[in-house]
């Protein structure tokens, strides 16, 4: 599979910066911004935050 190869590729630091200033731009001063389940700028990957659990399936509108 062509995309599956693609997927693969090393995407350079200037490009992800770019993508994270248009994101910035685009969401500043509208009361939200990227969402992730850790803090994305933390180069350890350490996260003290905790989630509480979705509720079941059953009571989302999916």
């Amino acid at each position: 599979m062509a995309s599956a190869a693609l997927a693969q590729e090393t995407v350079s630091d200037s490009v992800i910066a770019e993508q994270r200033a248009a994101l910035a731009a685009n969401t500043d001063g509208k009361g939200f911004g990227p969402q992730a389940p850790r803090n994305i700028d933390a180069p350890m990957g350490e996260n003290d935050r905790v989630f509480a659990d979705a509720p079941p399936f059953t009571e989302m509108n999916l």
